[in-house]
């Protein structure tokens, strides 16, 4: 959170004080069924309420699981991040509510679009080792792009970074780190040290 908010922070964003680490927004996308007369997705509204209380300061949004957001939701942000528009909205009872997008950084996650790209070219590749970075960039783009409807498409500015399969090492180390943590911030409460 601290490296995205370099962008609207001094410097790498290290020294980022809680107030501003409040510009990072995390949503997870679900289905969603809207209650009788419910006129704004709550996904939506959030997004856009977020990013009008950070105005001026910079805002990080994430969105995890982005293949079960509404299309029309999709639509919007695509249209912001392809440069057509700067503004999000959503109206409400006769009023509408918007929120320029200006210093905003959009991260967006997916665990099923790109996966099979991924595991296409590990397979033609013989591993992760011959992976060639612009044709599977390429091949996840248009494999996400098919998922969208006709009108949305993810603009070519936009960076897709491949999160590959992990190694038995990477998981080792991650694991390691999270003990570490946990025994950092537990440690003379539940027990004396953590190995």
């Amino acid at each position: 959170a601290r490296l995205l908010l370099g962008h609207c922070l001094e410097g790498d964003g290290s020294t980022a004080t809680e107030q501003q680490l409040e510009g990072v927004l995390e949503v997870i996308g679900s289905y969603y069924n809207p209650n009788d007369g419910e006129e704004v997705h709550p996904i939506k509204e959030t997004i856009v309420n977020h990013i009008r209380s950070r105005e001026g300061l910079g805002a990080v949004v994430i969105i995890h699981h982005i293949e079960l957001i509404p299309s029309s939701i999709l639509s919007d942000i695509s249209r912001v991040l392809d440069g057509k528009t700067d503004v999000l909205s959503y109206s409400r009872l006769e009023e509408v509510v918007e929120a320029s997008c200006n210093g905003t950084v959009f991260v967006i996650t997916s665990k099923q679009w790109g996966t099979k790209s991924i595991f296409r070219h590990i397979q033609k590749n013989d591993g992760v080792s011959g992976l060639h970075r612009e044709t599977l960039t390429s091949s996840i783009r248009w494999e996400v792009d098919s998922h969208l409807d006709y009108w949305t498409k993810l603009a070519s500015q936009i960076t897709i970074v491949p999160f590959l399969p992990f190694e038995q090492e990477d998981l080792a180390s991650i694991l390691q780190s999270q003990v570490q943590k946990f025994n950092r911030k537990y440690q003379g409460v539940y027990w004396s040290k953590l190995e």
